[in-house]
């Protein structure tokens, strides 16, 4: 479904002149599809990229990193990185190393790659192959004709038009006593919308976090 004809659904479902195309309609479709794609891993929207670190501790992501950082390697040394859960899980893995070298482990946080072991001097760069999930591009006013191609189509409208209609709605009902039935309804549709994606999402994560493991002997 194009652009376009998304537009039209909503349009025809709210039944509201108060809500405009590039004021109300078109961010909460583009915040739709961001939410469709950070919730599946969708193949088409598997990434892969080049960053430098250059300064410790951490190194900026690449601006269209969106979720999942599934596999690194370090271009430098010709070494895979390993991918520890989280930044405490780092910090405690190194505690008490301050020596520097190649670097091995990595933790996401927010939009910044934390690594480990430190840089071996502030002259000696490390460059990363990065394997992530990026962001969808968004949909513009200019493009009508174009459609989210990584998102199959017979999902545009549950995922994209009832995301849209249930927001508009909760604005218009907002307040209302009793039940807001047409919020509910487009929150129905949308929740089963979300619940045959992730069905037919055949391609899961490829995420595979080290975690540090302790053995307990009893």
């Amino acid at each position: 479904m194009i652009l376009e004809k998304m537009v039209e659904e909503i349009e025809r479902g709210v039944q509201d002149d108060s809500f405009t195309l590039d004021e109300n309609i078109l961010p909460l479709i583009n915040e739709a599809l961001g939410e469709a794609a950070f919730w599946f891993c969708h193949e088409e929207l598997n990434q892969r990229a080049e960053i430098t670190a250059l300064a410790d501790p951490s190194v900026s992501m690449p601006a269209d990193f969106h979720h999942n950082l599934y596999r690194v390697v370090n271009l430098s040394f010709n070494r895979p990185v390993s991918i520890r859960t989280n930044i405490d899980v780092l910090e405690d893995l190194y505690e008490g190393i301050t020596t520097r070298g190649v670097i091995e482990d990595v933790a996401v946080v927010g939009t910044e790659l934390f690594f480990k072991p430190g840089l071996i001097s502030a002259t000696t760069p490390q460059d990363l192959k990065l394997f992530y999930y990026k962001k969808p591009d968004e949909l513009i006013e200019g493009d009508m004709a174009l459609a989210p191609g990584w998102l199959p189509e017979q999902f545009h409208r549950g995922m994209v038009v009832n995301y849209v209609l249930k927001e508009l709605f909760a604005l218009i009902e907002d307040g209302i006593e009793g039940q807001k039935v047409n919020t509910e309804y487009y929150q129905g549709e949308y929740a089963k919308a979300f619940t045959k994606l992730r069905y037919h999402t055949r391609h899961n994560s490829k995420e595979r976090p080290k975690i540090r493991r302790t053995a307990r002997f009893f």
